[in-house]
């Protein structure tokens, strides 16, 4: 939970990011409208995923993925996700 109190204070409000700006493994996550709160589903995909997957870093990364697209579409909720 340290983690979780040492993030910096992010703006609540959702920016709007280009999707040409964004990676590719960013591209086929984000399926939100980027100034829209994240939804709960994106959340229930990623665990899905990683239910399926058998090997730690692959984990580590869908879950690094979400939290990239939440940053990066809306960054007030990454509290709220992480937690």
């Amino acid at each position: 939970y340290l983690f979780i109190l040492l993030l910096p204070n992010l703006e609540p409000a959702c920016t709007a990011a280009g999707t040409d700006e964004l990676p590719s493994d960013l591209k086929d996550l984000i399926t939100w409208k980027s100034d829209t709160s994240i939804p709960y589903s994106a959340v229930c995909d990623t665990f899905e995923k990683i239910s399926e997957v058998p090997e730690r870093l692959k984990k580590e990364r869908l879950f690094c993925n979400l939290f990239r697209a939440v940053i990066r579409t809306c960054p007030g909720d990454l509290k709220t996700i992480i937690y």
